[in-house]
């Protein structure tokens, strides 16, 4: 195996090859990685959750084929089980490690952002761009609930050269300070909920968000442009990229998606009856986030072997999300799966996604949670699209899935 790097006789296991590759060949790729701190002199040392979550962001913002980037987070994931620590009791401990090393900053603050001064800050937050207070307690993705869990929102932060780049600072217990993305085209970071910021949710109360005023971005993506290479290079690159993808385990054939849309006044009447119980409705509800399951017009035929890390960010249609996991159902899943083995055709996530392109975990939430905690590289989740929803941009949408319509 090859060596990467300032990293002199350290061999490279082959899912930081491949993604040592990308960040060579591709500098889209490059300027994601370098803003969360991974180099080719660092990456060998990066934990495979920030590499995942670059891959993933890569694979959203178009860089990458997300079937490409779903391959080399398995070979990450595989080449962590294969490699303990010599000072590590088991892979266990590891993972443990590594969530912690996520939760304290793998999102490091972004070298583009700086803090605003006072009256800018306030103007952001007053415009309801950036709406929740200073001393906002935050907590991460895969948090408890324990104090050493929060985070505060500390400060207000902005591209100087670019206005639709902000979001907040947030700082830890020990003074670790993070930065979370609320507007970023060149991520695809554009956050729709004001309680809800790269997966970190805001401790604002039952209603705490109905009372934010909030102004979501609304910043159109623009194509990047192409990068010009001689024909040589390109042969030099593509041969790489042939030699190295071909030594990965064959990725399951993706399901077909069947797309059955009739429009016209059926799509109309189904739209304005999903409107219409959704306005009447209780909140955290079924009928206050998808109206009805009337309407499915897309769908796979059969689930979907997907990284469970894409899916933590995505709310219950009940409001799960507000409370999960729960402690009884999530000891109770780890038992089965301890004494039973893991089964996936009954554990299959059931995820709708609703006509504007929000998808809801319908079925599976601690399902999601547990494969992230056992860092299992797939689970298998069957998405339906309501009401043209296939035809929608979205996080699960079918070009961001990479499937060919």
């Amino acid at each position: 195996m090859g060596v990467i790097g300032a990293l002199g006789d350290v061999a490279t296991s082959l899912g930081r090859e491949l993604f040592g590759f990308l960040i060579r060949s591709d500098p889209k790729i490059a300027e994601l990685a370098g803003r969360s701190g991974v180099t080719m002199d660092t990456l060998e040392a990066a934990p495979p959750e920030a590499l995942s979550a670059i891959l993933e962001r890569a694979a959203r913002s178009g860089a990458i084929d997300p079937r490409d980037a779903n391959n080399i987070t398995i070979q990450i994931a595989k080449d962590a089980q294969e490699a303990v620590p010599d000072n590590v009791a088991s892979f266990a401990d590891a993972q443990s490690d590594q969530m912690v090393s996520k939760i304290k900053g793998v999102l490091e603050d972004m070298p583009y952002t700086m803090n605003l001064p006072y009256e800018v800050g306030q103007k952001l937050n007053s415009e309801g761009r950036l709406p929740l207070p200073i001393g906002t307690n935050m907590m991460p993705p895969s948090g408890k609930g324990r104090p050493e869990d929060v985070y505060k929102i500390s400060g207000y932060k902005a591209d100087p050269n670019n206005p639709d780049i902000y979001g907040y600072e947030i700082t830890s217990r020990e003074d670790d300070v993070s930065y979370i993305g609320v507007s970023d085209p060149k991520m695809g970071i554009k956050e729709k909920r004001p309680d809800m910021v790269a997966g970190w949710k805001a401790a604002l109360g039952p209603q705490g968000s109905e009372r934010l005023d909030y102004t979501p971005p609304d910043w159109q993506r623009t194509e990047t442009p192409r990068i010009v290479r001689t024909p040589e290079d390109q042969n030099a690159i593509d041969q790489e990229y042939n030699d190295l993808f071909g030594a990965l385990p064959t990725a399951p054939a993706m399901p077909t998606l069947k797309i059955d849309n009739p429009g016209g006044d059926w799509l109309q009447s189904k739209l304005r009856r999903a409107l219409e119980t959704r306005e009447g409705a209780r909140p955290n509800t079924y009928q206050s986030t998808l109206g009805s399951g009337e309407g499915v017009t897309g769908y796979f035929r059969g689930p979907l072997a997907l990284n469970p890390n894409m899916l933590a960010d995505i709310p219950g249609s009940l409001g799960e999300e507000l409370f999960r996991p729960d402690p009884v159902k999530i000891d109770r899943l780890r038992r089965s799966i301890a004494e039973e083995g893991y089964d996936e055709l009954s554990g299959t996530v059931l995820i709708q996604v609703r006509e504007d392109g929000v998808p809801f975990v319908v079925e599976g939430n601690h399902r999601i949670i547990e494969g992230i905690e056992s860092g299992r590289p797939t689970i298998p989740v069957e998405i339906k699209y309501l009401r043209g929803a296939e035809d929608v941009d979205g996080p699960l949408s079918p070009a961001a899935l990479g499937v060919p319509r």
